[in-house]
């Protein structure tokens, strides 16, 4: 059991419901009949991480990806039939909350302790090959993302997400260079965490202090249209 418990969201397809639950005995992925909670099937030895599963894409297949405390892992979401998996597994502890960032041939992972990864579905099938890979010294002094638990959002050549430390960035897709860094989102303070919805043209961002913000984002920086506080915080971020 992780150290915060289980957060990943639950997973309809279909007839099943997935789960990523990290059980022994090859279910850490556990998928069950959504009218009798049967097992339908599990897989993966993994631990379990705090990550929510989803379904994608590729090669003309829907792929399960799960993101388990050491792995990232494609499978059949019908059967736990693993198409691929890559080694993702935590210097320090297991502590990769946001979901994977999914665009077209891109999957894009951020983690608090190891910054940020890309890796790339082969063209054509199943499999995946790391683009890149950016992580800073610490969760302190961080490059790319060090994401605590915002999920990122993948907008053409361009990645937008919440570092570690309150500071809202965009970073190079092909990369993970940063592009530019604002401190207009959330005020400085660790463990900073943002929940983002694309609406049209534009980015709707609840934050932590209970602000709902509406926003434009661009290469060339943020763009705040409205912001509006809707619950009053009961005490600061730690």
């Amino acid at each position: 059991m992780p150290v915060w418990g289980i957060s990943a969201s639950p997973l309809v397809y279909g007839e099943i419901v997935i789960l990523l639950i990290g059980g022994s005995n090859g279910a850490c992925v556990v998928a069950s009949d959504t009218q009798t909670g049967k097992e339908t099937w599990r897989a993966l030895n993994d631990p379990c991480s705090y990550s929510s599963p989803m379904v994608v894409q590729q090669a003309g297949k829907d792929v399960l990806v799960c993101w388990t405390g050491a792995n990232i892992a494609g499978l059949n979401p019908q059967s736990g039939e693993v198409y691929w998996i890559h080694r993702t597994e935590p210097s320090r502890m297991i502590i990769n909350v946001p979901t994977p960032a999914f665009d077209r041939d891109r999957i894009f992972l951020t983690w608090f302790y190891d910054g940020s990864r890309m890796p790339k579905p082969a063209l054509g099938k199943l499999a995946v090959e790391e683009m890149w890979r950016q992580c800073g010294a610490n969760e302190q002094k961080t490059k790319a993302l060090h994401s605590m638990i915002t999920t990122p959002i993948i907008d053409g050549e361009s990645i937008y997400g919440m570092d570690s430390n309150g500071r809202f960035r965009c970073l190079d897709a092909a990369t993970g260079e940063r592009i530019w860094e604002s401190d207009r989102v959330v005020p400085y303070g660790r463990w900073a965490t943002i929940h983002m919805v694309r609406n049209g043209d534009f980015v709707w961002i609840y934050s932590e202090d209970g602000e709902i913000i509406i926003s434009q984002l661009a290469r060339d920086g943020y763009h705040e249209i409205s912001r509006a506080q809707l619950i009053e915080p009961t005490t600061d971020q730690d």
